[in-house]
Order: structure tokens, then sequence, then C-alpha cells
């Protein structure tokens, strides 16, 4: 029914073109310009001829591409489109996508487009592809068999239209650190002469057979210097030495006895300068490349340069070197070689993980190279993901693209598209990968920090938990009397997630275990779900001191709960607010009312120190203000300041522990700043819910 319902609105869409008798085939124009896949499949199957042509002599697929309606264009063609139909100036629909719209040119040339085709001005698509100025699709037509020579009505090639991605048959080949090098060298003045290049070379193989990497240098300049049969062949020729250079010393290199490491740092050396060598022989045919003016001569020389780069294992220069050898004559030699160098070491897709714990799980696919900036913005045309709902988002970030909105215990095909460049140039090697996204990990977690729990109401800590149905809890106290020891970390750190050493360690010596149990919990597979615990109900007779709530304790496996953390949310009981200011003047602490917000007149204020002796006491004023002396913060050793307690008389004890022994060790300044890990008041009046500790 709904199916019936759609088809009709579409087929009601496309009526107001009909005119009630007017041509169908007009109104499938129409629908193909808006993007109407259902009012197109509507008229054809009433008789519209899908290969119509309007006022420009363009058929219902060019109205399609013009506006990049993809989806509009896949239909058509699966209806029988002609892929190669030109319009009134010789435009075909590729000559549009190559132009504006690289996924749609790829779509037509899956089709079967015709790469040759040109219009009334000479342009072919790779033409359009370089006024476009898509890299991607001029690598894609190319590939498909687009002549990169190709001259248009203007006497132009591709390249001379976009010289930034499309070089011409002449220099069709640049590497960046070499060119610069070159560039410099290009100056030196030739003076041909036999007998000097005679003399180099002779000075050159002496060279090579001693291992003098000095006197190479100077004989292989001269080679090029006075090579009577141009600069080309002398680079050649200088090439030709350092490779023999690299085969001596790696032969001596290599040539150790078992156990005999007398000339080892000798041979380690050799093995060294073989590589360098090998380096200085891949400029030589570089430079020779650059400097030669015979085509043949410069394709030769690339494929071997491209040769030493894969020895090297310089695969990104080997590979754009062999490339640049076949932009004008087919050799399926190195078509071959070129296609294995790509499948081992191209831009190619490396890995595909999951990142499932998370409401959205996504799929990560890592690239072996980053992706280039002007395909950033249409990354989601080359990546895709099977089965999918149209609705995955896709970011980018360098070489890993992330596909979002995945769905937990589903298995996806994942794949990377033909015409995605790398920031080298390269063509991606299309790939693809299946992946399963695992259910989320059962996991428990507190908020974290620390919480200030009113002295009497009810109270509740929020616990989250994901995949979960029970969750063993247990509420741990660590006594008045061993605060400062906690506050300290000489046993653990404090206000960190706690092992199972650490819980015992509480229970045996610095407090007592309150109650242990459990907590049911009702939540959605997948979906973090917050579940207050009452912690009013689980210690009715609130005394002094710290405690502990330590979830998801491993109590059926004792060896794994002592070496795991567990997730643990810190909690002092207490009416009283206190915000510390440290200043030139000493410490100054403020006191207020958790329940009104109000300032606290006559609470008893005790600084305590590291050897747990009371260094002094005061009260707050009508402000809600004390302060302590300076002197009293610099105290060192035992006599140093870790803790400040507050009491009033309807409170016997409330301590407030805070790790003040940062803020203590500090110089004092002039000017007054909050300290360092002291809560800060953050209740308004009249609220009921725990204030938090702030930094």
């Amino acid at each position: 029914m709904k199916m019936l319902m759609a088809v009709t609105v579409a087929f009601m869409l496309a009526m107001p073109a009909l005119g009630f008798g007017e041509d169908l085939d007009r109104a499938l124009h129409e629908a193909a310009e808006n993007g109407n896949v259902e009012a197109i499949k509507v008229l054809l199957e009433a008789g519209a001829d899908v290969n119509a042509r309007n006022e420009d002599g363009g058929t219902p697929l060019h109205s399609a591409a013009a506006r990049a309606h993809a989806k509009a264009v896949k239909r058509l063609l699966k209806e029988g489109a002609d892929v190669n139909a030109k319009n009134k100036s010789g435009v075909t629909p590729l000559h549009v996508g190559a132009r504006k719209y690289p996924y749609l040119a790829m779509v037509l040339l899956e089709a079967g487009a015709d790469v040759h085709a040109k219009d009334e001005a000479g342009r072919t698509a790779l033409h359009w592809a370089a006024l476009g100025g898509h890299a991607d699709v001029a690598g894609a037509l190319l590939k498909a068999g687009a002549d990169p020579n190709a001259k248009d009505g203007k006497n132009r090639r591709p390249c001379d239209i976009n010289s930034e991605f499309l070089v011409c048959s002449e220099t069709p080949y640049r590497d960046a650190k070499m060119e610069q090098r070159w560039q410099a060298d290009r100056k030196l003045v030739h003076e041909p002469s036999p007998g000097k290049e005679r003399a180099a070379m002779a000075r050159a193989r002496a060279a090579v057979r001693d291992r003098d990497r000095v006197g190479l240098e100077a004989a292989a300049r001269g080679l090029v210097v006075h090579a009577p049969d141009g600069v080309a062949a002398g680079w050649n020729n200088a090439a030709a030495v350092w490779a023999d250079f690299s085969r001596s010393s790696r032969a001596y290199g290599n040539d150790g006895n078992d156990g005999d490491d007398y000339y080892e740092d000798d041979r380690a050396e050799a093995r060294r300068m073989a590589g360098h060598a090998l380096g200085e022989a891949a400029y030589g045919l570089y430079a020779a490349y650059r400097s030669s003016a015979d085509p043949g001569s410069a394709r030769e020389t690339l494929g071997a340069l491209s040769m030493i780069q894969e020895v090297r294992g310089e695969y990104i220069g080997a590979e754009l070197a062999l490339l640049g050898s076949l932009t004008e004559e087919k050799d399926p030699g190195a078509e071959d070689r070129l296609n294995r160098i790509r499948n081992e070491h191209g831009f190619r897709l490396l890995d595909v993980r999951t990142d499932h714990d998370r409401d959205d799980p996504r799929a990560c696919l890592a690239l072996s190279a980053a992706v280039a900036r002007e395909r950033h913005g249409t990354i989601a045309d080359y990546v895709a993901v099977t089965p999918g709902r149209g609705d995955h988002p896709v970011v980018l970030r360098e070489r890993v693209v992330c596909i979002g909105n995945l769905d937990h215990g589903a298995e996806y095909l994942v794949r990377v598209r033909d015409g995605l460049v790398d920031v080298h140039g390269r063509t991606v090697v299309p790939g693809e990968s299946r992946v399963l996204v695992a259910d989320r990990p059962a996991r428990a977690s507190f908020p974290g920090g620390r919480y200030v729990l009113p002295k009497v109401g009810s109270i509740g800590v929020p616990l989250t938990t994901v995949n979960m149905e029970e969750v063993p809890l247990t509420l741990l106290r660590i006594t008045e009397g061993n605060l400062v020891d906690a506050v300290m970390g000489r046993s653990f750190a404090f206000g960190r997630d706690l092992d199972g050493f650490d819980t015992d360690r509480i229970v045996d010596s610095l407090g007592e275990l309150e109650w242990q149990g459990s907590i049911a919990v009702k939540g959605v597979r997948n979906r973090k779900t917050v579940t207050a615990v009452p912690v009013d109900t689980l210690m009715p007779e609130r005394k002094p001191g710290v405690y502990l709530l330590v979830a998801a304790r491993d109590l059926e496996n004792e060896e794994r709960d002592r070496w795991s953390d567990h997730a643990t949310q810190w909690l002092v009981v207490s009416d009283i607010g206190l915000t510390t200011v440290r200043g030139a003047d000493g410490l100054s602490v403020f006191a207020r009312s958790l329940a009104t917000a109000e300032p606290m007149a006559g609470v008893t204020l005790a600084l305590q120190a590291r050897n747990e002796d009371t260094l002094a006491e005061t009260a707050t004023d009508t402000d809600g203000r004390a302060a302590f002396a300076p002197g009293l913060l610099r105290g060192s050793g035992g006599r140093r300041a870790v803790l400040l307690r507050a009491r009033t008389a309807t409170i016997r004890s409330s301590p407030w522990p805070a790790p003040v022994s940062t803020w203590l060790t500090a110089a004092p300044t002039a000017a007054r700043r909050p300290v360092r890990w002291m809560p800060t008041f953050t209740r308004t009046a009249g609220s009921t819910a725990p204030a938090r500790w702030s930094t």
C-alpha cells in the first residue's frame, strides 16, 4: 500500500509537465532534472522514451547528469539510456561529470562511457576533468585508456589546461627532493672532452675498487661535465659507477665470518655506504632523465630509476617513476611490475577496525597514505558500507576514514572505491574487508572526582553501566584518624580507582567494610544506563571520615580482582562547604552551609600536619571566613600541612580532606589564587543534590 502511494505521488509530481496531454518525454526530462526517481520509473512505464531529445539535443541522462542526480543517472542507465549520447554541442554525460561531479563520472565510466569522445570544441572528458580540477577523475580516465596527449580545437592537451596534476609527455614525472638538487646541478658547465671523460672513468673504477666515496664523488662529477655524448649520458654513467660502488660495498659488508667481529665496524660502515651509493645512483638516473631530450631514452631511464627505488624501499618513488615511463607506450612487463608494486606497497587499504564501545559504533579504515587535501570534501564518494541505510557519516583524519552510525552485532562489507588519490598523486587500489561490530563490553563507572554528601536527607550516587544486569557494590570507610595517610597517598592514590589490594588494605588497616552486596540495573542493550545508588540506605549512621563506593568487583575470582582497577566513587559526608584561597597573607578559608548556601559562623577549623599533629585551630567569623598565618604553610617533612578539618557545635567532626600538599610546597605570591584540588562550593540555595568537588 505504501509503495502504491509513493508511485502515485511520484506520478502526480510529474503531472504539471504533462499538461494533460503534452509529451511524456518532456516530463521525463523534468523528472530527470529534478532527480525524481519514482517519477522516472512511472513515466518510462507509461511509454516515455529513455533517450528522448530536448531542445538542446540532450537526453534525460544529460538532464540528470547536469544536476548531479546520481540515483536518477543509475536508474536511467538501468532502463537502457545511451551513456555516450551527444547533445547539439557534442557533449556527453561523461563530459558533464568530468567537469563538475567526480562521483558521477565514476558511475558513467563503470557503465562503459567512451573516454575518447570529443565535443564540438575537440575536448575529451580528460580535457573537461582538467578544466574542473578533478585529479581523481583524471586518474580514472587515464586508467580507462584516455589519451593524455589528445588535443582540442585550440591545439591544447589536458596537461596544457591544468599542469597541477596532469603532466605533459615530455615531463611526466617529478620527484620533489631530487628535483631541488637537479635544479642546482643543471647549472653545471658542460665541457665535452673524450680524454677527460676516460680519465674520470678510470678514477671512478679505482674508487669503486678501493671503496673511496670521496674520490668517486669527484670522478662522477667529471663524467657528467666532460661527457662527449651529452649531459644525460654523463649522468647515466655516473649512476652506473655509483651502482657498482653500492654492490662492492654491500658485498664487503655482508662478507663476515660467523663469530668474527674484528672488522664488524668496518663492515657496518660499508653497508651504510652501500645504501648511500644506491641513493646517488637513483639521483644520477633522475638527473639523466631530466636532462634527456629523447622521450624514448627518458622512458627507459625512468624504468631503471623505478627498479633502484624499489630496491631502496622507496616504493612511492618507484611507483610514480614507473607510471611516468608508461605515459606513452604500453609495456606489459612494466605494467605487471607496476601492478605488483601498487598491490604490495601502493596507496591501498591496510586494515579495518571497529570502534564499538560507543552508542554509535563505527568502522575505521586505515589507508597506507594520507588522502589528497582536495579530496577531503568528497571522501564519502569513495567509501561504501554494505548493508547500508544511507545515513552513515564519513569522517576523514589524514589517512584514517571512519564510517559511523553502524549497528552492534551486525556484519558489514566496507569498500574503498577507485578514484581516491593520496597526497603523492597515486590512485588507490580498490579494496574491501568484512567486519563484525561486536557488542560493547560490560562496564560500570562513576562520574569521577569526589562528592560531598549532605549529613541528612535522601541521597543517591549516579552509577553508569553498559550491558550489565546486576552490579556488585562495596562500601568502605576510611576512618577519621587515617585521613592523613589517605590524603598523602602512602597506601594508594587519593581520589583514584582502587584495585583489590587497595580495598583489602582499607579493610585491614585504614578503615572498615560498611556494606557489600549488589544492585539490579535495567537498561537497553549496548546503551549507557544511569542508576542512582541509594547510599543513604547503605549507611544509615553517617560517621566522620571518607567513604568509598567500589563497583563491579570480581568476587568470584580473587586473583583477577586483586590486580584489576574498579570504578570507585570517593564520598565525603558533611553539611559544610569549604573554599580555600592562598595568598601572601596566608590561607583564607570560607565556610558555607550546603543546605542554605549561607555563610557559617563559628565553624572550628583545624590545620593538620603530615605527622598528624594539629598545627593551628581557628573559627570562622560572621562572614564564614577564617585565616591561617602564612608561616603555618611553610613547614616541611612531618610538619607540612596536608589536611583541613571543619567542626561545628552540632556536628561532632566533619573532616574535609584535600591534598593541600600541592599548594603548600609552592612559593607564596602577593596575588591571591585558588588552591588546586580544594573543593569549590557549587550548590544553590535550597538545593538537595550533593555538591561536587571541582578544581
